[in-house]
């Protein structure tokens, strides 16, 4: 067969750029859905993006993320007592922000919700929890009410920054080379 050859050409938004993300991505099935809206961009999201930029940017305004658990994936954990459960969100920079989680009382759609368009969240469930490498966000009430339904939904939460200055960039639900992470401890029996 003949080879097609394809020309790309990237560039950033200011002069002087010393470091740029450029990804490529391959759709595969989900267990996490997400979608980041931004004040700056309010009528769009981006559903299929590797990379939030959780905070305030030039480019993006101010910047939340939303994200649910696919429940069926979950199913065959209702037999098990939850004790614990986080969302490790791989994370590319040190931001200087800080952020909080929130749980969503009404589902929301990956490609409808815009920064116009947003459901309000409601109770504000933790601060997200700083190490090295990850922004981690304790969703063991989410995944816990998942498990105790008989027709599982999960209307999920919202990441948003803390304090309204800086960013921090993490990992969504579509990044395949720093991939978001589950891990669910168990009580024991």
């Amino acid at each position: 067969r003949d080879k097609l050859k394809y020309e790309l050409t990237v560039e950033g938004y200011s002069k002087g750029i010393n470091q740029m993300l450029f990804e490529i991505d391959l759709y595969s099935g989900k267990f996490i859905f997400d979608t980041t809206v931004e004040s700056k961009n309010p009528d769009a999201n981006n559903a299929f993006g590797g990379v939030a930029f959780l905070g305030e940017t030039e480019e993006y305004g101010e910047q939340w993320l939303y994200t649910r658990f696919d429940p069926i994936q979950l199913i065959d954990l209702r037999e098990y007592q939850i004790k614990e459960a986080n969302l490790y969100l791989p994370k590319y920079n040190d931001g200087n922000s800080f952020l909080d989680s929130h749980k969503m009382p009404i589902s929301w759609c990956s490609f409808g919700t815009t920064w116009n368009t947003k459901n309000a969240f409601s109770e504000f469930m933790y601060v997200v929890r700083r190490s090295k490498k990850y922004e981690i966000v304790e969703v063991t009430d989410v995944v816990s009410d998942i498990l105790r339904q008989d027709e599982p939904t999960n209307a999920g939460i919202v990441i948003k920054c803390h304090n309204t200055s800086g960013s921090t960039i993490v990992s969504t639900g579509d990044n395949y080379l720093f991939p978001q992470i589950l891990a669910i401890k168990f009580q024991n029996n």
